[in-house]
């Protein structure tokens, strides 16, 4: 494997992912973007903590509002996270729960 140095870097160089395969990963023990092109490959690896903050504050700063495409991400997002939380143990689950259902900003849910 071959290492770069990118930094420090005297001008912005853009790479465009399109019809690339891109891989993300941000597990507790590894996390990383791996770009590939089927013969060539970039891996960019990533403290995991700094991974983790970066995307919750991204889910943050969208704007769901107008897009359909980022409500099927939100949704999906909302599944995929209540399939982890069904995987905690009870008094964790409990916990989250109890949060969403004082802390979701609607008529439907019954505290």
């Amino acid at each position: 494997m071959n290492s770069i140095n990118l930094f420090p870097v005297e001008t912005l160089q853009t790479l465009d992912t399109n019809k690339k395969n891109v891989r993300v990963s941000i597990d507790s023990y590894n996390s990383y973007v791996k770009i590939s092109d089927g013969s060539n490959e970039l891996n960019i690896i990533i403290d995991s903590e700094i991974m983790q903050a970066e995307i919750l504050k991204n889910v943050l700063n969208m704007n769901f509002e107008y897009s359909e495409a980022k409500k099927r991400f939100l949704k999906q997002l909302f599944k995929n996270t209540v399939e982890q939380v069904n995987r905690l143990k009870d008094t964790e689950k409990e916990e989250l729960a109890t949060y969403f259902v004082n802390n979701i900003n609607t008529s439907e849910v019954k505290k």
